[in-house]
């Protein structure tokens, strides 16, 4: 997966102009035994280990550190744009069955509630973004599979919002979709945070 390998790209082959873009990898921890639990586990170099410690990032070397969407990126953070390219670009689909029972959530409502509070917490922390979709069938994966130039938040197609990425990565702003998953999904709940509408407004689920 491109996030657990982004320190080495950076750090070690020393590749500056380089923007990691995880496609339905949002490796979140479901609280219970999931992907937190699993990290821990192997990073001994005996069994059940699997020895990964020696790989994973000086800065970031616990089994929290398994989970990406908030504990991995928030640790990256600080070391990202050195130059504008070195950012996380998250594409994610927030109903996706396939990223929901590799990491062992009971539901669709536990798994978006948890992308939508992780989104929140690091919100506008600088070199992470996102583009979350809010479709409510199942799609895992959008930049190969036929999305690249249907996945569309408010006016903004994948394919252009990446395109202005690498040629403005400045100006990159996310891009979140609260769709009908609320209505469509018992116990999902709206995003706990404003989050851009198709109109560019902030919509403050508190109000």
């Amino acid at each position: 997966m491109s996030l657990y390998n982004y320190h080495w790209v950076l750090d070690d082959l020393g590749w500056a102009h380089t923007t990691a873009v995880p496609d339905a990898g949002l490796a979140m921890d479901n609280g219970t035994l999931g992907v937190i639990a699993l990290g821990t586990a192997v990073l001994p170099p005996t069994f059940p280990g699997w020895n990964t410690q020696p790989f994973v990032p000086p800065y970031c070397f616990t089994g929290d550190c398994a989970e990406i969407f908030v504990n991995l990126e928030a640790a990256t953070a600080p070391r990202l744009l050195a130059v504008p390219e070195q950012q996380f670009l998250h594409i994610s689909n927030q109903i996706d069955d396939t990223q929901r029972n590799t990491t062992l959530f009971a539901s669709n409502a536990a798994f978006v509630n948890t992308l939508r509070s992780s989104y929140c917490s690091i919100q506008g922390t600088p070199g992470l973004h996102s583009f979350l979709r809010g479709a409510s069938t199942s799609i895992h994966g959008q930049l190969n599979n036929g999305h690249w130039d249907s996945a569309v938040i408010g006016d903004t197609v994948l394919r252009d919002w990446l395109g202005a990425a690498m040629t403005n990565p400045a100006g990159v702003v996310d891009k979140t979709q609260e769709g009908t998953l609320v209505a469509d999904f018992a116990g999902v709940l709206p995003f706990p945070c404003a989050v851009a509408s198709p109109s560019g407004a902030f919509l403050d689920p508190t109000e």
